[in-house]
């Protein structure tokens, strides 16, 4: 299961027809950190794909307070992002070792880091 963390309705439907057809995995949906916090107590899942602005908290924060859970410490992630020229961004994507795709991005070059961060 990729859980999808995205609270731009268009961009999330793109992305979960996506991985549903082009992937054997299954997405799951959601729109902001808190409802993506309570989903993770109930089921783990085998990535983390994170919009960095999000209605409640940033991608990072996010990615930090998921990751902090012993349960999840082990789950890849993928941030999605406009601001990735940003250095400071840049910089915490590198200390966390996530792997980041710029909007708007190619649905090929989406997948293949889904695959590739699955593979690691």
């Amino acid at each position: 299961m990729i859980l999808v963390v995205e609270d731009d309705e268009m961009m999330s439907n793109v992305i979960e027809a996506v991985i549903k057809q082009e992937t054997k995995h299954y997405p799951v949906i959601v729109p902001d950190g808190r409802t993506a916090e309570a989903v993770t107590r109930d089921i783990k899942p085998d990535l983390l794909l994170l919009d960095y602005l999000l209605p409640d908290i940033n991608g990072i924060d996010l990615y930090d307070r998921l990751h902090g859970r012993e349960e999840l410490c082990d789950v890849p992630a993928l941030l999605l992002t406009a601001h990735l020229p940003r250095t400071d961004l840049q910089k915490a994507i590198g200390e966390r070792n996530l792997s980041a795709l710029s909007k708007p991005f190619d649905l090929a070059d989406l997948l293949a880091v889904i695959e590739q961060r699955l593979v690691a």
